[in-house]
């Protein structure tokens, strides 16, 4: 049975309370919101639902990626590097603090979402809101 997990990260950004480590992609729906879904070594599924999609960009992301890292900021708490990758290829002549300080009085309050995978790729996102599910083995 999928039930909603209270959203919990660590101090530098790291997604907790659920399995995703070394998993595969299963799903990445782009509909209004972004839904994607992994399935995990212990065979538990994990799901982010990323409503109030404002920025997205994706760096190759094949089908059954594997997962390796999913960070998440507040906005105004995420590190550079994450606006770099988030903003890649349409920064403006500034720099990326620039480009941070234009988007950051509308989206403060926003979510920066950073999902990487092994050999490269992954995708970052500026979303309203997250929701997370996991379904553990045996409850699907």
């Amino acid at each position: 049975m999928k039930r909603e997990v209270t959203l919990t990260i660590d101090s530098v950004g790291r997604l907790l309370g659920v399995s995703y480590h070394d998993g595969y992609m299963t799903r990445f729906c782009l509909d209004g919101s972004l839904t994607f879904e992994l399935c995990a070594i212990d065979d538990s599924l994990t799901e982010l639902v990323m409503v109030g999609i404002e920025l997205l960009c994706t760096d190759p992301l094949w089908e059954a990626a594997i997962v390796t890292d999913i960070d998440i900021w507040k906005a105004v708490a995420a590190p550079d590097v994450s606006w770099e990758l988030l903003l890649e290829g349409r920064g403006g002549n500034g720099g990326v603090q620039k480009d941070i300080e234009r988007y950051l009085p509308r989206f403060a309050d926003f979510w920066l979402v950073q999902v990487g995978t092994a050999y490269g790729g992954g995708f970052s996102c500026l979303c309203e809101s997250i929701k997370v599910f996991q379904t553990l083995p045996g409850n699907a």
